[in-house]
This record gives C-alpha cells, sequence and structure tokens, in this order.
C-alpha cells in the first residue's frame, strides 16, 4: 500500500501573512541585491491546463530584479519571482499557484513595463524539501526562500534539495552556488 505523501508546510513564526510579506521586504531590502517591485500583474503565455486561457491574469507578490552587486557575485539567471504565505501553511496550494506562474510573463513598471519571465520562483518562508518533491520542484525550477539563522539574519534559496544562494544580511556575504543552476534542466527517464 503506498505511503501518503508528508504534510510540508512553511516555516517560520508569521502568524499573518502580512508578517510575513514584512519581514521579507526588511530582509530583501537590508541585503542591497535586488529593486525590489510589489504585486507584479502578469499574464498567461501558455495554457498548460485544459481549459486554461492564455491571457488569464495573476499577481505575484513580489519580482526581485539583480543589482550590479548580485550579479557581479555570479548571478546569471535573471529575475526572481517570489510567493509569500504566513507560516505552518501546507505548500500544496502555493506551489499549485507558483506552477500558475510559471507559464505567465510579468509587466515590469520599474523596467518601463518590459515583461518578464523569472527563471525561479520561491515562497517564502519555506524551508528544505526531500525527495520526490524535491524533484518536482527543481525539475520546475521552483524552490523555497527562507531566514536560515533566525529573523533578519540569513536568507537562504533553495531548489530541490541544492542551495541556490545565500545572503548574510549582517556582514554583506553573498554566496551563489553556480553548479545548482543546473539543477532543473534534466530531460527524459530519471
Amino acid at each position: 500500500m503506498p505511503q501518503p505523501s508528508p504534510n510540508i508546510e512553511t516555516t517560520g513564526q508569521f502568524e499573518a501573512e502580512a508578517d510575513a510579506e514584512k519581514a521579507f521586504d526588511e530582509s530583501i531590502e537590508a541585503c542591497q541585491c535586488f529593486s525590489v517591485e510589489r504585486e507584479v500583474w502578469g499574464r498567461h503565455i501558455i495554457a498548460v491546463k485544459a481549459g486554461e486561457c492564455i491571457g488569464k491574469k495573476f499577481r505575484i507578490d513580489r519580482l526581485l530584479i539583480p543589482n550590479e552587486r548580485f550579479i557581479n557575485h555570479g548571478w546569471t539567471a535573471g529575475p526572481i519571482g517570489i510567493e509569500i504565505k504566513k507560516s505552518n501553511v501546507k505548500i500544496g496550494k502555493p506551489i499549485s499557484q507558483i506552477l500558475d506562474y510559471k507559464s505567465a510573463i510579468f509587466q515590469s513598471k520599474k523596467l518601463g513595463y518590459a515583461r518578464i519571465l523569472p527563471t525561479y520562483i520561491f515562497l517564502f518562508p519555506m524551508g528544505r524539501v526531500h525527495g520526490d518533491v524535491a524533484s518536482i520542484l527543481a525539475q520546475n525550477q521552483i524552490g523555497g526562500i527562507e531566514h536560515r539563522n533566525g529573523y533578519k539574519n540569513e536568507l537562504v534559496a533553495r531548489v530541490g534539495e541544492v542551495s541556490l544562494f545565500s545572503i548574510d544580511i549582517n556582514t554583506g556575504t553573498i554566496d551563489i552556488n553556480k553548479n545548482a543552476f543546473r539543477t532543473g534542466y534534466k530531460n527524459g527517464s530519471r
């Protein structure tokens, strides 16, 4: 008999989504690595499910445009999407929402209304996941981002079981795992 999937939930101590948004915004602004755009509208450009409409509108919580500092540390994957939820939320629905975002293009006001297709989209706050769930998320370039060592200390972003980048907000240290950029590009049987 198959074993049920474990309940994987968002991490942290955020009782409301607004608390999680505030903590994320404070941390991401303190790291000085991104231009941040909030509540960015986008539209479906690919119908990936039966009955889905091309042109359906979506709003992603944050769009992060890497600045020169982050790029000089080795980031080559372009803009990043962020979906934010409160703590202790099962990740199924937010990940489904993010999968919809992966077939959408977002319009950035800060970049002169340029259309952006984020390579990676992260759920905040979400810790490391393992096994089949990690593999599916990695294949779709979806991951989690959380405070590793407490509130406002260090942000770590993971895709699958691999750390993609970490930013120590206190010291300004940026660690980008360039080998992780290959995560999610494997095709065919495994």
